[in-house]
This record gives structure tokens, sequence and C-alpha cells, in this order.
């Protein structure tokens, strides 16, 4: 998103949401983005307490998108239906990444930060070819357990058997 103004502060919300659905946790995905973001984010001249905020709060929809582990404990012990916590916190998770979106890129242009590059749409099919089979993971999950196919348990371990094949096999 390289030729939006903030476009970096754009990437780790919507990378943050995407790896909340992945691993269903806030403080893997809080880490995981923190560790490469920040410091470029830095380096492309953003203020490190704003990538921090940025990346500290792309994390917190890790509680909200599912699959969420705080959702399936909270299923578990108040026995209520995963899959419906999981429906119900879809949506919220959606609205919560697309409000980091609109902030991230007020603040951004405010703060004068330009674009860079141009978007073409040669790019833009190279990298959904490239990252096509990572991407299917929350699909999977997701289509998965509202399909009626597997459970949210066994929905963990397809995910899990999916992501080491992708990760041999693929990339």
């Amino acid at each position: 998103m390289g030729f939006i103004a903030g476009g970096l502060a754009l990437v780790v919300a919507v990378s943050g949401m995407f790896f909340a659905a992945i691993s269903g946790s806030s403080a893997a995905t809080t880490a995981a983005i923190g560790v490469s973001m920040i410091d470029e984010m830095v380096k492309k001249g953003y203020k490190k307490d704003f990538a921090a905020a940025v990346v500290a709060s792309g994390g917190t929809v890790g509680i909200v998108i599912p699959p969420s582990i705080t959702m399936v404990v909270y299923g578990v012990i108040a026995g209520v239906s995963i899959g419906d916590l999981f429906l119900g916190g879809f949506l919220p998770g959606i609205l919560m990444g697309t409000s980091m979106c609109v902030v991230s890129y007020i603040i951004c242009r405010r703060a004068g930060f330009k674009g860079e590059g141009r978007l073409s749409l040669t790019n833009i099919l190279r990298a959904f070819k490239d990252s096509f089979f990572a991407l299917m993971m929350p699909v999977i999950i997701i289509g998965g357990i509202y399909g009626g196919i597997f459970t949210p348990t066994e929905a963990a371990a397809v995910a899990a058997v999916y992501g080491m094949f992708i990760g041999f096999f693929v990339y």
C-alpha cells in the first residue's frame, strides 16, 4: 500500500487482522508484527511511539477476529457455542481493523506522509498470486467451522497441517 499516504501503517493494521485470523492470539499477533514492522516504520520516518501504537492496536484485534483463543476459552467456560462466538466476532473485528486503517490514514495525512510508488494491476496480481496459499488459511478455518465441515479443534489441526504443507512445499 505504498501508494497511499501512511501505507505502511495501513499494512500493519491489515496484517494484524490477517495474522489474528491465523493465530487467534493478540500477544502472538503483536509480537510477530512488531518484530519486523516497528523498525521498518521508523526507517521510513514514522515516530517510534506511533509505530508502536499502530502495532499494539493492531494486535488487539486478535481477541475479536475468529478463531480467537479468548472466544474458545469463554465458550467452553460459559457453555456457549464457539461457532456462534466466532460468527459474532467476525464483523466487529473487520470494523475494528477498518477503523484502525482510517485513523492511521488521517494521522499520516496530517503528519505529511506521502505515498511511495504507483498502484499497478500487475503488482496487485503478483502480490495476490504470491500470497494466495497463505491467505487461504483463514478461509479454510472459518469456512470449515461455519460450513459444518469440522469443529474449532479440528480446524486448528487442519490449519496446522495446511500451514506445514504450505511452508514446506510452496514457500
